[in-house]
């Protein structure tokens, strides 16, 4: 084999190609950039804010004003009613199914309704369940992890119910040997 040598004039043009490729690619980049950040913006100030599964935005501008201002999540109330994870969840139920502590719900927003048995108990505390999601795999780290939390607080809650009951078993017993 033998190597060629490139004369001077090949080697420049060389160099101001890829010069020029430098620059196309550091302005196609900067385009990106300012797209995404004008595209940003207007998400901030336009409707709804759900990205779906296809990667779009929905953009619809009939926002759901409840979840805005509680949660500060710009969703339309289309979305809400077709997507789980915008719903609403009380404080027992984000504790159960979420084993979350209530320590942690203190940080969550939460939105006050009116108690639905009796209007003189303590306002309810609803959750968003996107937030309590997203907590409880901070908290727990995957959701396998969560499941076996959950089985095990189960399983727990069932060995206390067999041994009370074997308790009320054994008091009875007694008692009917007093009579």
């Amino acid at each position: 084999m033998t190597s060629m040598e490139l004369s001077s004039e090949v080697k420049a043009r060389i160099e101001a190609n890829r010069q020029a490729a430098l620059e196309r690619q550091q302005m196609k980049a900067l385009e990106v950039a300012e797209k995404a950040f004008s595209d940003e913006t207007s998400r901030k100030e336009a409707g709804c804010a759900h990205v779906h599964d296809d990667g779009t935005l929905c953009g619809d501008m009939d926002v759901d004003e409840s979840l805005k201002t509680a949660f500060s999540e710009r969703v339309c109330k289309a979305c809400r009613v077709k997507y789980e994870c915008y719903g609403l969840v009380n404080k027992t139920e984000a504790m159960a199914s979420y084993c979350l502590p209530g320590s942690t719900l203190v940080t969550l927003k939460f939105l006050e309704k009116e108690n639905p048995h009796h209007n003189a108990w303590t306002k309810m505390k609803l959750y968003l369940r996107k937030h309590c999601e997203e907590r409880a795999l901070f908290r727990w780290g995957s959701w396998d992890a969560l499941e076996e939390e959950s089985a095990r607080r189960r399983q727990e809650k069932f060995e206390r119910t067999v041994v009370k009951t074997n308790n009320t078993v054994v008091n009875f017993r007694s008692m009917d040997e007093l009579h």
